[in-house]
């Protein structure tokens, strides 16, 4: 999802090679020096971004080769742990009420509208409609967070969910986590098969491979879900592939969806990241599509070559960002400027950041009695669903200049965030103190980013 939260792996590399215990097994720390050489040796920050998913898997599979067997448990077990542990600290502030549900409905039953031209849209579009019946959308989610149930209020139950972009009634009918979620006790990190652990030692180890093999940890854990999973791709009329790599790690998925394609009437919508634009990318789409499906091919474990003439045109890819970009409902309003009368006093607020976990808010006033009050006015208007019960003064230096900040935090039974109300027009006004010398938005800026970063 564009939900602005950081879930790369690379993320989470640079999160996890700074986290160190004075007991850390050596292999981890050989591990770590290696996602510390990788990140070094790219030229360009820019370069990070592209890293997907499946690297750290394939890293974990090729790094077998230099650990015995008591040390690839050792290693296996923290990266999983710590990979969780950031994930859920990463997305503990999501807030599914702050994105607009009904974009999220618009954009999951109509992935074509806006992403393809007229001509391939219409294409897509008559296919669907030589299907009779209601259109169900099945969700099978690589990803360890519930915010697919979290924006469309998904329950298990079939939900409908408006209308689909071939004009019938649309339901959100399944979302399967393949990978578990963060709410489970594991969440499955590793590989597709043992030919991916470079460590032939370990094919025939049994917790090894439990561990390490994802197919063979779902049939380990009992839940079926491999079954059902397989089940619907047998019967998916219309597949669409969005924020996935699709990489060699889950190659026993991505060939149960190509073999439908191949030996069915089903087509694919496929949206591949794009870093960078290609100049006159338009002139160069038809062979940029046929590469990008010939490499999700090609990671499914099947001959591209020979088959590809045969299936291109069942395939559609799209270059789009757009996707999944969804609006934040509270946005609009909350950045305006926000008048409060207290007592007699005007008092002023304007937010001037805003992030996942965090938004600050410039409280501007003369009179110092006026100043707390509106924050709490502040908060019931724009988080009347949220409590607090705490309030933190914060003065963090900037050079030789000190900016005052109130932090409240606020929660709710599932989101929490952190309001900074910068309060340097009335601090300390009764005490002629030096902070009341005007702070610029540089400096407001400067000094939330020091309380942010601690």
């Amino acid at each position: 999802m564009n939900i602005g939260i950081k879930s790369r792996y690379v993320d989470f590399y640079e999160s996890y090679v700074k986290k160190h215990s004075d007991d850390e097994a050596d292999v981890i720390k050989r591990f770590k020096a290696g996602i510390n050489d990788y990140i070094k040796k790219e030229s360009h920050k820019d370069n990070l971004l592209t890293i997907d998913w499946r690297d750290l898997e394939v890293a974990l599979g090729q790094f077998t080769d230099q650990m015995d067997e008591k040390e690839a448990e050792v290693l296996y077990l923290d990266v999983n742990d710590r990979l969780k542990e950031y994930l859920i600290d990463e997305f503990k502030y999501f807030d599914a009420e702050a994105f607009s549900r009904d974009s999220f409905y618009i954009q999951l039953t109509n992935p074509v509208t806006h992403h393809f031209n007229r001509v391939t849209a219409n294409v897509i579009k008559n296919f669907c409609l030589s299907h009779s019946g209601d259109d169900l959308y099945n969700v099978i989610n690589f990803n360890y967070t519930r915010t697919i149930e979290e924006l469309a209020d998904f329950h298990g139950k079939r939900l409908p969910i408006g209308f689909s972009f071939s004009g019938r009634q649309a339901y959100l009918n399944t979302v399967y986590h393949i990978h578990q979620t963060l709410d489970d006790d594991e969440i499955l990190v590793g590989l597709n098969d043992v030919s991916q652990i470079a460590n032939k030692k370990f094919h025939n180890n049994r917790l090894l491979s439990n561990m390490y093999i994802k197919p063979n940890t779902n049939i380990l854990l009992g839940s079926g879900i491999n079954t059902d999973c397989e089940s619907i791709i047998a019967n998916t009329n219309l597949f669409v592939i969005y924020g996935t790599s699709a990489g060699i790690t889950d190659q026993n998925w991505w060939r149960l969806v190509c073999e439908r394609v191949i030996n069915s009437n089903a087509r694919l919508v496929y949206f591949v990241h794009q870093t960078e634009k290609r100049l006159h990318q338009n002139l160069y789409m038809e062979e940029m599509k046929r590469e990008e499906v010939y490499k999700l091919f090609e990671h499914a474990g099947l001959d591209a070559k020979q088959v590809l003439d045969s299936i291109i045109d069942k395939c559609y890819v799209s270059f789009s960002d757009k996707m999944f970009k969804l609006p934040v409902t509270y946005n609009d309003r909350i950045k305006q400027e926000k008048s409060y009368k207290v007592g007699t006093s005007e008092v002023m607020m304007k937010v001037f950041d805003m992030g996942m976990k965090h938004i600050a808010v410039s409280v501007e006033t003369t009179a110092e009695e006026a100043g707390v009050p509106s924050e709490g006015m502040w908060l019931k208007e724009f988080f009347p669903n949220y409590t607090h019960n705490s309030q933190h003064l914060l003065t963090p230096k900037i050079g030789d200049r000190e900016v005052p900040f109130d932090l409240i935090p606020i929660h709710n039974d599932e989101n929490r965030k952190d309001v900074y109300f910068e309060i340097s027009s009335f601090f300390g006004k009764s005490k002629d103190s030096f902070l009341l010398k005007p702070v610029n938005s540089d400096l407001k800026q400067k000094a939330l980013r020091e309380v942010i970063g601690k």
